[in-house]
């Protein structure tokens, strides 16, 4: 069954956040009901630039369409590079970050169907070449930040909230970023995150996003933020 863009919950999110027309991978690839029917499931995530400058983007998860995700991937990668996607559990998350030009593969959630319990996720180019590794940590003032990091207000608020902490290294080992993990689905405190965004100068299309959203009875709330050496600030907005 076909759903058009305007009747569709994700038509209207990439619609309202993208622009129209969509970039062509959003619209030849993404399949509107699988997302729409696991909108609460992290299915799609939102990504968008906090305080800096920097093309918005989206997460497109494997879930309910594992077949066909895979195919996507093969064909953006060359089938010759895509060994890689075999050397995984199933049962482990895969994603697609995207603005439709640039992206990333992640492999995530890996600390709780792996051998490493502080192990994530695995990050892979479009080139299907291994770049970066998440992992989980106990205490983010421990690592080697920069001081506009640690003094940064949003970086400060997070630290007040809980959640989990992870940092992001490339394979020789260099810090490329500390990630904070709000874990509200399950902790239930979505008006404590949401203030953590409201509460300060707000990102392009964030209310915009939340009023769109409303429409269907869904809250939008930060799953995450990721605070880059580089000086690059993502913050991932997911629904329930």
């Amino acid at each position: 069954m076909v759903i058009e863009m305007s009747t569709s919950i994700a038509g209207q999110l990439l619609t309202e956040l993208l622009g129209s027309p969509l970039p062509d991978f959003f619209h030849q690839k993404i399949r509107l009901t699988e997302i729409d029917s696991r909108i609460r499931d992290f299915k799609l995530v939102a990504v968008l630039p906090l305080g800096t400058q920097g093309p918005i983007r989206f997460t497109w998860s494997s879930l309910g369409e594992e077949k066909y995700w895979n195919t996507v991937i093969t064909d953006i990668v060359g089938i010759e590079k895509t060994d890689f996607l075999e050397k995984y559990p199933a049962t482990c998350r895969k994603v697609l970050d995207t603005d439709g030009k640039w992206g990333e593969i992640f492999f995530d959630d890996l600390h709780q169907v792996g051998d490493d319990p502080n192990l994530v996720c695995r990050v892979y180019s479009l080139q299907g070449i291994e770049v970066s590794r998440i992992r989980k940590i106990e205490e983010p003032l421990r690592e080697k930040l920069p001081k506009s990091i640690v003094f940064h207000p949003h970086f400060l608020a997070c630290l007040s909230l809980g959640g989990m902490w992870c940092v992001r290294k490339n394979l020789e080992g260099d810090l490329l970023s500390v990630l904070w993990i709000s874990e509200s689905k399950w902790k239930q405190n979505i008006p404590q995150v949401q203030q953590l965004i409201e509460g300060k100068a707000l990102p392009e299309k964030w209310m915009a996003l939340k009023n769109l959203m409303q429409g269907y009875d869904l809250e939008i709330y930060p799953d995450g933020i990721e605070f880059f050496l580089s000086g690059r600030i993502d913050l991932s907005v997911a629904f329930l």
